[in-house]
């Protein structure tokens, strides 16, 4: 059995007055039916624009797919027609956005909300079935009193009630797929476990795939079977969660899980951030876009950018020193 998503050689650009931005360069990864598959990260690392590639909502001018394939059950998405895609969008494929308060509908109530991608695209759906079928749904993702919430606005709602309702909202059609595009952002830590906690729970109950974009690597450990590292535009390195939690081997992979605070290890007087800063997308030369900020760079990472290769069991990594770069930074 394929791959229920299968993306190969994405490549999407965007054209401004200060030059071609090359945000998803070249970007190749699938996701298995149940799977939760995470994209990691710095901001404009090209994570996001790949997920909004998926769903075609890319805005066009000036962001355009100019090459690549994006496989849904069999079926190329970076090419069908608008009206396919229609269908396709909150169907089979959901997606809950970062930020709750601008992605609801201030002026419609939750329970609006919730029945309206039911009743488009799910046939026979009344409005009676589509409204006790949002109740449930309410329920499921763990809100109080739901047949109250759903004659409430976005307004009366928390933060994280906010996002519960997303999540809600993305599972109301059954989807077999959902992009969660930094999903946790805008709230205090105990909500973020209790959202991702919930996410994972109701994807897995219900045989859900999942792709979860985030710079939090605390996240990929718990959460993610497998995990893609995303630098400029590219994927860095990309295998098992726990291979790249407890063996990462490009070094933009190590350098971000030095910066992160971790429990199983002895308290430090201070993180390693990251140095230095993300490349200017329109100015990228034939090199490893890293290697300014890389403690590992050589004169031959000036000269060519490096395949993936494979460093163990579907564990693959894009630098010409990933096999003796673990020994030499202590993690």
């Amino acid at each position: 059995m394929g791959a229920l998503l299968e993306i190969d050689n994405l490549q999407t650009h965007f054209f401004t007055s200060g030059g071609t931005v090359k945000a998803v360069d070249g970007v190749s990864y699938d996701v298995n039916a149940g799977e939760t598959v995470a994209v990691v990260g710095e901001s404009g690392s090209g994570k996001s624009v790949t997920a909004l590639s998926i769903l075609r909502l890319i805005p066009k001018p000036p962001g355009e797919i100019v090459g690549g394939e994006i496989r849904f059950q069999g079926k190329n998405l970076a090419f069908c027609s608008e009206e396919e895609i229609r269908d396709i969008r909150g169907k089979d494929i959901s997606m809950i956005f970062q930020e709750p308060m601008t992605s609801l509908n201030p002026v419609l109530s939750i329970g609006m909300q919730l029945t309206e991608p039911m009743l488009a695209h799910l046939p026979g759906m009344t409005e009676e079935a589509a409204k006790e079928k949002a109740v449930k749904l309410l329920e499921m993702v763990g809100i109080n009193e739901p047949r109250r919430r759903i004659d409430q606005y976005p307004h009366h709602l928390s933060g994280g009630m906010r996002q519960r309702v997303m999540i809600a909202m993305s599972l109301a059609c059954e989807p077999k797929l959902i992009i969660a595009d930094e999903p946790t952002t805008a709230l205090d830590v105990t909500i973020q476990a209790q959202i991702l906690e919930l996410m994972k729970n109701l994807t897995r109950e219900m045989g859900v795939a999942m792709i979860i974009i985030t710079h939090n690597l605390g996240v990929v450990a718990r959460y993610a079977d497998r995990v893609n590292v995303m630098y400029a535009g590219r994927i860095v390195e990309t295998g098992k969660a726990a291979d790249i939690y407890h063996r990462p081997r490009h070094p933009y992979t190590l350098a971000l899980l030095k910066s992160v605070p971790r429990m199983d290890q002895p308290r430090q007087e201070k993180l390693d951030p990251v140095e230095g800063q993300p490349p200017d997308l329109t100015r990228l030369d034939g090199g490893c876009s890293f290697r300014p900020r890389c403690k590992f760079a050589e004169d031959r990472c000036a000269k060519s950018f490096p395949e993936l290769e494979e460093m163990g069991e579907d564990h693959y990594s894009a630098c010409f020193r990933s096999k003796e770069a673990l020994s030499e930074i202590e993690l």
